[in-house]
């Protein structure tokens, strides 16, 4: 059975770059999910699914999952990976909404807007 650590993100090498396609693409499941279902793999010391570890170290979480046996399905939310306590984000950290960027206590330009309901009479 393999086995998932949460770490502190500072203590994964993220090796190289994710281009702007792939980590919207990525982040943007991670955010409709509210979390992760796949852990970072580390083989060797070297991470295997760099473009995860890189989109998740963009988005500014403070802890990931790792697995050192392979790929396993899991489910580790966002608040479990310190993704809203960090009150210095980076900038591609993105808010629910205006009172979160508020409290949140960052001004970003991402702010996912969500159509409310408007009954027309």
């Amino acid at each position: 059975m393999s086995r998932v650590d949460i770490v502190d993100i500072e203590s994964v090498e993220c090796v190289g770059d994710i281009p702007i396609e792939e980590f919207i693409s990525i982040a943007r499941k991670i955010l409709a999910k509210g979390g992760v279902d796949e852990p970072i793999v580390v083989v060797d010391g070297r991470v295997v699914n760099t473009s995860l570890c890189l989109a998740l170290k963009k988005l500014g979480v403070k802890r990931v999952p790792i697995s050192r046996d392979g790929a396993v399905r899991i489910f580790i939310p966002l608040e479990a990976l310190g993704f809203y306590s960090d009150i210095k984000p980076n900038t591609m950290r993105v808010f629910r909404n205006s009172l979160e960027l508020l409290y949140g206590n960052w001004p970003t330009p991402l702010v996912k807007l969500e159509v409310s309901k408007v009954l027309v009479v």
